[in-house]
């Protein structure tokens, strides 16, 4: 059905890996604490000014890191490998 494939169509987008159990991890728990933060921390402009440049930034860096970021890898620590021109969209989109 209509509903399905675009469900699955989502999946592929939001997910790494394309199994849906994946976005109950780092997904959710990013939506969370974002939203605790803006509901007990929206309170003064620095906090806003924070809250921007973490959602901009992070949200730049996976496709831009994704399209651009071929050969140009580096590991950093636990936290797998990332690419040159995702994290320089990442500073530079905050």
């Amino acid at each position: 059905s209509l509903i399905s494939m675009r469900v699955k169509r989502l999946e592929r987008a939001c997910c790494r890996s394309g199994r849906r159990i994946e976005l109950m991890g780092g997904t959710f728990l990013y939506c969370a604490v974002l939203a605790q933060l803006v509901a007990f921390g929206w309170t003064s402009p620095i906090n806003v000014i924070s809250f921007s440049v973490l959602i901009l930034g992070d949200g730049l860096a996976d496709p831009v890191g994704r399209t651009l970021g071929g050969g140009m890898q580096f590991r950093v620590g636990n936290f797998g490998t990332k690419s040159l021109p995702g994290s320089l969209a990442c500073f530079l989109g905050g």
